[in-house]
């Protein structure tokens, strides 16, 4: 059996394509047919939004922030490709007030600048990146996550996407970051009460809760 002609072409922009010889297709013509492509979409290309943000395809701007940063210009959001500048940046001389924000469902970041840390916990990888003021996040090695061991980033983030299968990514903010995670994790809550007519009985214990955090 004779195999169909096939050829392997690679555009400007990086594009690779497997495309094959259709002798006929449903309406009896002859074409080339698309066989394979990389990369599938955009968030597919490298660095795609550059350091510091998420590429998202189920996103129309594609392009955010992780949290804690902000776009240099934010006119250039319309153009779906901007530099990123952290918003006040992580005070490491302090040592304390810092913590992490758990992401989840990505592909981590380049590890191009990474240290693996075999056979310890992620409480351990915490304790071990805040000891460097130069890391800025870290996950876990084992993408089951039945494993030990941990990887931890130091300096940019790039090449970060949402991703349906992807990892939990412990992202390195200051003491702001993880009070607005806070106050928006009180409000769900406050508002999920609400609606199961539960307020009452729990307003006044949560109320105390986040006024002895923040003090």
């Amino acid at each position: 059996m004779a195999r169909s002609p096939f050829m392997l072409t690679l555009d400007h922009l990086g594009t690779f394509q497997s495309i094959i010889w259709r002798d006929q297709d449903s309406n009896g013509t002859e074409s080339w047919e698309r066989y394979w492509v990389a990369p599938e979409d955009n968030c597919d290309r490298y660095a795609r939004c550059r350091k510091s943000a998420i590429c998202n395809t189920d996103n129309a701007m594609q392009c955010t922030c992780l949290p804690g940063f902000k776009p240099l210009y934010p006119q250039d959001w319309f153009i779906r490709f901007v530099e990123k500048k952290k918003v006040g940046g992580v005070v490491c001389s302090k040592g304390d007030g810092e913590g992490f924000l758990k992401l989840k469902g990505l592909k981590v970041p380049d590890a191009r600048v990474s240290r693996v840390y075999g056979n310890v916990s992620l409480q351990e990888c915490e304790k071990q990146c805040l000891k460097n003021c130069n890391c800025t996040g870290y996950a876990s090695v084992d993408v089951r996550k039945i494993g030990g061991g941990c990887i931890a980033w130091f300096g940019e983030l790039t090449d970060i996407r949402k991703f349906s299968d992807g990892q939990d990514f412990y992202l390195r903010v200051d003491a702001v970051e993880l009070g607005k995670c806070t106050f928006l994790d009180i409000f769900i809550l406050l508002f999920s009460l609400y609606r199961s007519k539960l307020m009452p009985i729990y307003t006044e214990k949560l109320v105390a809760i986040l006024v002895a955090s923040q003090m």
